[in-house]
């Protein structure tokens, strides 16, 4: 999804260059959860609190965005379902310490 936005620069009529500087952070994004996916001990060192970060940034700013009538609520969804889902499954990959293991 995100790499039409960052070769084409087209994305909900921006300038080119902004596109192209949101498709490059979803295109990072993108790659973050293949390379856990691929690595899953990795998540906990520095990828989940980035991605975390930056999907609550995506998420805060979507909800303010909505409620002040600048974007569609369905749209919003249809864009952020893949980042939560991602989230999701990168803080189900992350390994956890073995003394919470135990406890469990």
């Amino acid at each position: 999804m995100a790499v039409p936005v960052l070769i084409l620069g087209n994305d909900a009529n921006l300038p080119v260059h902004y596109a192209r500087h949101l498709g490059s952070i979803d295109v990072a994004l993108a790659i973050g959860f293949l390379w856990v996916a691929w690595r899953p001990a990795r998540a906990l060192g520095g990828v989940l609190p980035i991605v975390a970060a930056l999907v609550a940034c995506h998420i805060g700013s979507s909800v303010v965005d909505v409620m002040s009538h600048r974007a569609v609520a369905s749209s919003e969804l249809l864009n952020h379902v893949p980042e939560i889902v991602g989230l999701t499954a990168l803080w189900l990959l992350t390994p956890r310490p073995i003394h919470a293991r135990a406890r469990a």
